[in-house]
């Protein structure tokens, strides 16, 4: 039923990039106020209440604060989803600073930073199955793997989806979109001017960037130590779960939108930002204003 079990290098496409621990723990701040500041984060906006986030990814960390819903390990088919790695966790941590109501499956899809595609496009469609409106992918995914989980669902559960995914780190020239209602998300430094990080994905396929942070700078999160303590995480997987929490926040506020049609608001709302140079479609820039 699905494709090959060809491996997933996720590290090598979205990881982390932080190089400078030393310099980078300076900047950590729980609130994330810069990149709220870029973004135009304001604290009347909704939380994403009733949303339900698929983060698909290396799991979650125990303990983990907000509205976690039950997931499932498709590593080793169980139920513990814990995070050993810290990405899943990573991501995670975004979406709830930035949306903290929203609803969150952890689905454990790798293991040191290795999936494959049966994994991936299984973890999908059970995310969707379960009633996930937002999938958070900052991770690999592909056309192959977009196409597969629509042959895998209803034309209604697909529709109704938004896959947010990450370009990736590895300053390649990506040609076009992959669907109607999927985001490919590059990633921006948390300081002026915004310009498109230096390892980021490029081309017409992103169609939106969000901040993340430099090389040697990242966004606030949690750790996968208890008690639960922070680190920054940057990369262009950082910067997808920005963009998945704003959809979460129209999502709660508009509940009947499609995901084709939340994707059409966020690039309609996003900034046109000449800096970008052009490397993201349309110059496109996540806001919320």
């Amino acid at each position: 039923m699905f494709t090959s079990l060809k491996a997933i290098l996720v590290a090598l496409c979205c990881s982390s990039i932080l190089m400078s621990s030393a310099i980078a723990q300076s900047n950590i701040d729980p609130q994330n106020a810069r990149l709220k500041n870029l973004i135009s984060w304001h604290k009347n906006l909704p939380t994403g209440q009733g949303v339900r986030v698929a983060i698909i990814d290396s799991g979650l960390v125990q303990d983990f604060p907000g509205n976690i819903l039950s997931g499932w390990n498709f590593i080793d088919s169980s139920n513990d989803v814990a995070d050993t790695e810290g990405h899943g966790t990573g991501s995670a941590s975004v979406v709830i600073n930035l949306a903290r109501d929203v609803e969150i499956i952890p689905l454990k899809v790798t293991q040191d930073g290795v999936s494959n595609d049966n994994i991936l496009i299984s973890a999908v469609v059970y995310a969707i199955k379960s009633g996930a409106e937002i999938i958070n992918l900052s991770i690999s995914f592909e056309t192959k793997h977009f196409l597969e989980v629509k042959k895998n669902v209803t034309d209604e559960e697909f529709a109704r989806t938004l896959f947010v995914i990450a370009a990736g780190n590895r300053k390649q020239f990506i040609p076009e979109k992959l669907g109607n209602n999927a985001l490919i998300v590059g990633a921006t430094p948390l300081n002026l001017p915004i310009e498109l990080a230096i390892y980021s994905d490029w081309g017409p396929g992103v169609e939106i960037a969000a901040p993340a942070g430099g090389v040697d700078d990242g966004i606030t999160v949690y750790k996968t130590i208890r008690p639960l303590t922070y680190r920054l995480y940057n990369g262009t997987s950082a910067a997808t779960p920005v963009v998945s929490a704003a959809a979460a926040i129209l999502k709660e506020k508009y509940p009947r939108l499609s995901g084709k049609e939340i994707k059409e608001i966020l690039l309609s709302t996003a900034k046109s930002k000449s800096s970008l140079g052009n490397r993201v479609k349309n110059n496109k820039f996540l806001s919320l204003d």
